[in-house]
């Protein structure tokens, strides 16, 4: 065979086909960091603890490592194609890659608060409102009254059942997991086709 010859297979692999396996992968890491995320709301003082702690570091530290998970899932279908895949190829298997893979932490998450934790929209509700109130504590007194004022918008909110729902929230969330996707994945499909792809013998 010529050592032009590329792997066909992969040629004729569509970015949605791609994406939806790579999104298999993705799926499992964000629903693992939604995981981190969701427990590091318990790491706020007064009522910090150690697993929130931990959970928040590990949360930080996968949020860092996307961008090169992203890369190897982008890299590898370039080469399977053999180093022909265009940009706009690579772009948009990236952003198919965030789309199935939100949709399946999505699913996760939304069992985790309908099943698991049902208090977690109100905690990450009270938590919010304890860093502001803690943030108003330390700012000036224009600062203050600023921060005074989001607290009672929050309070009133909550008071008249006005606070997002679970579904509402995950819904935004998809919609800002894809939206981010799409951004990265235009960064990393471009650093995805540098360097020689080495042709089949």
């Amino acid at each position: 065979m010529s050592k032009f010859a590329v792997d066909m297979k992969g040629m004729l692999a569509s970015p949605y086909r791609r994406g939806a396996d790579n999104g298999l992968v993705m799926g499992v890491y964000l629903s693992i960091m939604f995981g981190c995320i969701s427990q590091s709301i318990y790491n706020v003082a007064p009522d910090a603890t150690s697993t929130g702690s931990t959970a928040s570091l590990w949360g930080i530290l996968l949020l860092l490592l996307l961008p090169v998970v992203l890369y190897v899932m982008l890299r590898r279908g370039y080469v399977k194609d053999g180093g022909m895949s265009t940009f706009s190829k690579l772009w948009l298997e990236g952003i198919m890659t965030f789309l199935f893979g939100g949709l399946i932490a999505i699913a996760v998450g939304y069992a985790y608060v309908r099943f698991v934790n049902p208090s977690f929209m109100t905690d990450m509700y009270d938590t919010a409102l304890r860093m502001i109130k803690l943030a108003s504590t330390e700012a000036n007194d224009v600062t203050a009254a600023e921060y005074k004022q989001v607290s009672d918008i929050f309070e009133r909110m909550r008071e008249n059942g006005e606070l997002p729902s679970a579904p509402t929230f995950l819904f935004n969330l998809l919609w800002y997991i894809t939206f981010m996707g799409s951004l990265l994945s235009m960064a990393v499909a471009a650093f995805a086709r540098l360097g020689k792809v080495r042709q089949a013998e």
